[in-house]
């Protein structure tokens, strides 16, 4: 291309590796872009496919208004037009080489804290849906509204409109509602408005007890197993935790190989007064029951047992599982490991929440059927 430079024209040259922003080029290369856009836009009101405005009843046509690098399209308001505005604009675009840029920055990271590394942006499709829920709530509580009364004319079978169909129904919006009808013994209330939540932690209470919080898991049961542990003190702090490989069994045998590390490992520290508590039941019952097991967790069974009666004092208990989450989160860890145990001294940092939010007396809501 020439470029016609000072009343004459330059040397002819090709494009390359493109302008600097603010170069004087940049808008006269903008406007052959766009009068190639304007070309297409012709085409189709020549071809009838385009169906432009007319300006008063006598005036002329117009398709589309253009002033340096802006343009202004004007088209019957109809869907079909739109589509066909649309698909000239997605035409231009694609012969203009112009595509969505990669995002050098994940957006899951872009939408963490500013002190966490990200910009502090919102999740756009909850913050939409929170929006949503508050403005369904509106037309709930105020169905004399002008507005709500507005749209539920104009548009009678939007969701918004019918929102109490699918809400009013669930006991918890009722509770909330103080104009709604509503009894306390309602049998939707005594399944959900009873509600417990256990207050219990995974510290000891100050008497010189110490807690060992173990558990396993399974993937696919039988699968890739691990179990592990927390040791803590009487005032909750840190005394040690372990993280055991067991490669490919089932989650009760992931759950035993827990208790019996965790209970080996205290009694190497010298730790004398232990409260040892596993999340499942069924361990629970297969350690303190005299009965038989089964042939692939009898040798692990009878292992713990023997650690039990040496001379200390061991109490076995069932926590909620939501007490036992530090301990959880080391059994998970392993699939990380090499096979064998992990010993840490400090607590690693994915355990670090769980651990503050039991010493500051956390608790999570559980449903109880009464």
């Amino acid at each position: 291309m020439n470029v016609l430079w000072n009343g004459n024209l330059t040397k002819e040259f090709k494009s390359g590796r493109g302008i600097k922003q603010g170069c004087p080029l940049s808008l006269y290369l903008s406007v052959l872009c766009v009068e190639r856009l304007s070309h297409l836009i012709k085409e189709s009101v020549e071809a009838e496919v385009w169906q432009p405005m007319r300006v008063g009843r006598k005036g002329p046509w117009i398709s589309h208004l253009m002033f340096a690098d802006d343009i202004s399209l004007f088209v019957k308001a109809s869907e079909n037009q739109i589509a066909t505005v649309c698909a000239i604009l997605d035409r231009f675009c694609a012969v203009s080489w112009e595509k969505r840029k990669i995002h050098l920055v994940n957006w899951r990271t872009i939408m963490q804290p500013l002190a966490r590394g990200g910009l502090g942006l919102r999740d756009l499709n909850l913050f939409n849906d929170a929006l949503l829920a508050k403005l369904g709530w509106r037309v709930i509580m105020n169905p004399s509204a002008l507005w709500v009364r507005v749209l539920k004319e104009l548009r009678p079978k939007d969701h918004l409109v019918r929102i109490e169909e699918k809400i009013v129904s669930i006991g918890r919006w009722k509770l909330r509602a103080d104009s709604k009808p509503h009894r306390p013994t309602s049998s939707w209330q005594k399944k959900i408005g009873m509600r417990k939540i256990p207050c219990g932690s995974s510290y000891g209470d100050g008497t010189g007890w110490v807690k060992v919080n173990t558990d396993g898991s399974s993937r696919g049961n039988s699968g890739l197993a691990g179990a592990g542990g927390v040791i803590r003190g009487e005032d909750g702090q840190w005394i040690e935790g372990f993280a055991h490989n067991v490669g490919f069994a089932t989650s009760v045998i992931a759950e035993l190989w827990g208790a019996l590390i965790g209970l080996q490992y205290a009694w190497d520290l010298g730790l004398w007064r232990i409260v040892l508590e596993v999340d499942s039941e069924v361990v629970k019952l297969m350690i303190t029951r005299p009965s038989p097991t089964a042939a692939s967790t009898k040798l692990l069974v009878e292992d713990i047992r023997e650690l039990l009666i040496r001379d200390w004092q061991v109490q076995i208990c069932h926590p909620y599982r939501e007490d036992n989450a530090c301990a959880d989160w080391m059994g998970r860890l392993v699939t990380r490991l090499s096979p064998g145990s992990h010993f840490y001294a400090h607590p690693p940092s994915g355990d670090l929440p769980l651990l503050l939010g039991d010493l500051s007396g956390a608790s999570l809501p559980r449903l109880c059927f009464m």
